[in-house]
């Protein structure tokens, strides 16, 4: 009986072009495209990430729940002596 060939995976094939056509190889040629666009993106926007906003401002309604949880929190301290 004869065997079917099954195809190759996408790394046999990248390296079978690239030792076909070597430099010319459309898989290493798009490679370079995409570096330099990147390269010109990282300098156009810069190398350091931006801060976001700052840490101290949240939601209203995340402030009143941190507050609610503090007052909560004072109530259960202050309860009286045990007897």
């Amino acid at each position: 009986k004869k065997e079917s060939k099954n195809r190759p995976g996408q790394r046999a094939r990248r390296l079978k072009n690239a030792k076909l056509y070597g430099e010319d190889a459309n898989h290493l040629k798009a490679s370079k495209k995409d570096k330099g666009k990147r390269q010109k993106r990282m300098d156009k926007e810069g190398a350091t990430p931006v801060p976001s906003a700052p840490t101290e401002s949240f939601h209203p309604s995340w402030e009143a729940k941190r507050k609610q949880k503090e007052l909560l929190s004072l109530a259960k301290e202050v309860k009286g002596k045990k007897t």
